[in-house]
């Protein structure tokens, strides 16, 4: 069991940077369908779930430190490797909706509704 902030630390950062090693160098259909970084979630998820570490004062702060700090960098240049051009030839219509879907609650039905008042609005799909 890891108690050590520096050793839980390593762990993440560790598992932060074998799947994108292994992804460069195996092509497997796996890194096509989850990206390495959702992979290297759960298996830190997996890790903690299965009791590799447990709650302390000094893993909890390094924990907010990572998700505060790393995390945010690790989605940035997942996005970096995003095909904007394709996002943009989607159009304004289909962005507009998903941005309207996903500000809706899905619970209480108006993401349906506005998606068609937004539709008739412009014009149809």
């Amino acid at each position: 069991m890891v108690e050590s902030p520096v050793v839980y630390a390593a762990v993440v950062l560790l598992l932060a940077g074998v799947f994108p090693a292994v992804a460069a160098r195996v092509p497997a259909r796996l890194f096509e369908v989850l990206p390495p970084i959702v992979l290297s979630y759960a298996a830190s998820t997996a890790l903690a779930m299965a009791g590799c570490w447990r709650a302390a004062p000094g893993i909890d702060g390094v924990r907010t430190a990572i998700l505060a700090h790393l995390l945010p960098a690790l989605v940035f240049l997942m996005l970096v490797r995003c095909d904007l051009r394709a996002v943009a030839a989607l159009g304004p219509r289909v962005l507009g909706a998903r941005m309207v879907r996903s500000k809706d609650s899905p619970v209480n039905g108006t993401s349906a509704t506005m998606s068609r008042g937004i539709s008739e609005l412009m014009g149809g799909w």
